[in-house]
């Protein structure tokens, strides 16, 4: 009762966001904001600038291929040797692998779509695949879920045998339970899905910050069959679930349908193929258990009970769903969406739009007639010159009897509030023309850099910030997983620095991910690599290096000016190494044996950069 309560109590709460917001979010985003109050004889336009502005945004958060990087925190000493970084190395192999297999990247750019309309979730975890072998145990019950106990104290088996540690020893849950044997492990897999956030459940009383709540809770809508047969539920509880709803109206398609002698017989398998069950996976962090509850309680049970009552998976710490929010709302969970915000005046601009195209069908020409107004024989033929004749046409008619008839105009303050609210629309969603793919003809160079410049800051700080912080909350949950669970070794691809072989298979042991570490973005690895500007910034930096090697050696620059081009400031090491090679050659002489006077400076560098002067390699001395 306390859990139906709760869920009834976040339900209200949700389902009243839902409809106020994300509802009328995905109106605005697919052009279906339509007020009550338009006539439906009358066309609406949907220009589409909710729709433009959030596929503009979206690559800019997650263009390219997220790479993780691994470094460990503390270091790990062991026969007096320090196996810290071996581990980082090998747990940053696994977590890109599994990345990999899982689809994270399409799962990722569902979440942070979603957080334009909603919430970004992200669920991940481990899903062992066991074999129904002769060890797999299974509890003898009876007709109403109780277990007979024999004399040793623990449950009776009808099959397989107790789980058991390296003692032989059974091992118990938390609760004090012995654990049936799951079958012997036929493969392992690491997951990622991205969770519809209409599906998500909070504590009531959990503020902004998730780390804060109490409890969280996934709803789902399974067909009754696959409920029945899941073997995670006790045999004698899941057999007694009966569907409390339907898939959709397919159920009074079917009533109606003629069956004819096995109308019924028919008619109940479809119902049973139709059926669904509503439920709830909760994740209660008080006491770290993990409930399975349905909404409606299970027929012929007198005691209303879960499905399932377990701990929380291992290798989930606070659960396994991570949340991407971009407008924090204080005091409250639900956030301030990018669409909510951008909504009214998309909508205003739609309006606008439509009226205009109405009032232009409105003002084609029109006459009015008199009769007798067409005096020939042929007046039909006559009225269709005035109609659609061609130009200059002589039409005979009496011309008392024809008149045009003034048509309504709109006052000029009409048309000019719609470059207002376009305006409006671009200052609170922050992308310009130029970025959704239009420019206007009195757009200058200059505007369109400094509203570039200030868009890129905005966007920057979202995928730096906001974006980056969650795949990398997302990184250290399934790797966090993968220390809890992992059992066999991970095959992995291992990138080498031979042009002919480029690639090699490496193998991760389980024993390699248990190193305390911190799990981040690599730099630039989300950034787009096409980009001309950033190549123009990399080939300057590298012109200046090659004329100037000393520079390099301020290593502590060289991040810094590396970091702001998205590079990893861990070449900056690379390039001290070089200026080191480059400024000995300067002042040992070259293979030729010239003398240091007789060396330009730049020879033998990328591109063939000249000497310090700027000029080309010519030999000339250098003063």
């Amino acid at each position: 009762r306390v859990w139906r309560a709760r869920i009834e109590r976040s339900t209200k709460i949700r389902d009243k966001w839902l409809k106020d917001i994300v509802e009328k979010n995905l109106e605005a985003l697919y052009g279906q904001d339509k007020p009550d109050w338009w006539s439906h004889a009358d066309p609406w336009i949907n220009v589409g600038l909710v729709f433009s502005t959030m596929r503009a945004t979206l690559p800019t958060l997650l263009y390219s291929h997220p790479k993780y990087s691994i470094t460990p925190k503390r270091p790990e000493i062991i026969d007096g040797v320090d196996h810290s970084f071996g581990r980082a190395q090998g747990s940053e192999l696994w977590l890109n692998h599994w990345w990999h297999e899982a689809d994270g990247d399409k799962h990722a750019r569902i979440a942070i779509q979603n957080a334009y309309i909603a919430v970004g979730v992200l669920k991940g975890g481990y899903r062992p695949h066991f074999a129904d072998d002769e060890k797999r145990g299974v509890i003898r019950e009876d007709g109403e879920g109780n277990w007979f106990i024999g004399p040793d104290g623990l449950p009776e088996l009808e099959r397989g045998e107790w789980l058991r540690d390296e003692n032989n020893q059974v091992v118990f849950d938390s609760r004090g339970r012995p654990i049936p044997h799951p079958g012997e492990i036929q493969c392992e897999e690491f997951f990622l899905d991205a969770v519809d956030p209409r599906l998500m459940l909070f504590d009531p009383d959990g503020k902004e910050v998730f780390r804060h709540h109490r409890w969280v809770a996934e709803e789902w809508v399974r067909p009754v069959n696959d409920v029945r047969e899941d073997p995670r539920f006790p045999r004698a509880t899941r057999r007694r679930v009966k569907a409390n709803e339907v898939a959709g109206k397919e159920r009074e398609k079917n009533a109606a349908r003629p069956w004819g002698r096995d109308q019924d017989r028919f008619k109940d398998v479809v119902d049973q193929d139709m059926g669904r069950v509503r439920g709830y996976d909760i994740y209660d962090f008080e006491t770290g258990e993990l409930l399975v509850l349905t909404k409606e309680p299970i027929a012929d049970v007198q005691d209303d009970r879960f499905l399932l009552e377990d701990d929380i998976p291992p290798g989930q710490d606070h659960g396994p769903y991570r949340f991407l929010k971009f407008n924090e709302k204080p005091g409250e969970w639900y956030p301030t969406t990018e669409i909510e915000v951008m909504a009214p005046c998309a909508r205003e601009y739609n309006i606008m739009r439509s009226q205009m195209m109405i009032h232009g069908e409105h003002a084609k020409a029109r006459y009015a007639e008199a009769d007798g107004a067409f005096y020939t024989e042929n007046a039909d033929e006559e009225r269709e010159k005035l109609q659609i004749g061609p130009d200059q046409c002589v039409v005979k008619v009496d011309p008392k009897g024809i008149e045009a008839i003034k048509q309504a105009q709109l006052d000029g303050s009409f048309y000019a509030r719609a470059p207002m609210v376009r305006a409006d629309f671009q200052e609170v969603s922050g992308i310009s023309s130029a970025q959704r793919g239009a420019t206007r003809a009195d757009t200058t160079a200059t505007e369109v850099s400094v509203i570039k410049t200030e868009s890129d800051v905005r966007n920057n700080d979202r995928r730096d910030n906001q974006v980056q912080s969650f795949l990398s909350e997302v990184g250290s949950l399934l790797l966090e997983s993968g220390r809890a669970n992992a059992t066999g070794d991970t095959y992995v691809r291992i990138e080498t620095p031979d042009a002919e072989a480029p690639w090699e298979f490496g193998v991760v042991d389980p024993g390699m991910l248990d190193v305390d570490s911190q799990v981040d973005i690599a730099i630039g690895s989300t950034m787009a690599k096409n980009d001309s500007r950033v190549a123009g910034q990399i080939l300057m930096f590298m012109q200046a290096i090659a004329q100037n090697p000393h520079i390099a050696a301020a290593e502590g620059l060289m991040e810094r000016a590396l970091d702001s081009m998205n590079l990893d400031p861990h070449l900056a090491r690379e390039l001290r190494e070089w200026a080191k090679q480059a400024v000995q050659a300067q002042q040992g002489g070259g293979a030729e044996g010239l003398t240091p006077t007789q060396q330009v400076l730049g020879e033998g560098l990328p591109n063939g950069i000249g000497n310090a002067a700027g000029g080309t390699p010519t030999g000339a001395t250098i003063n």
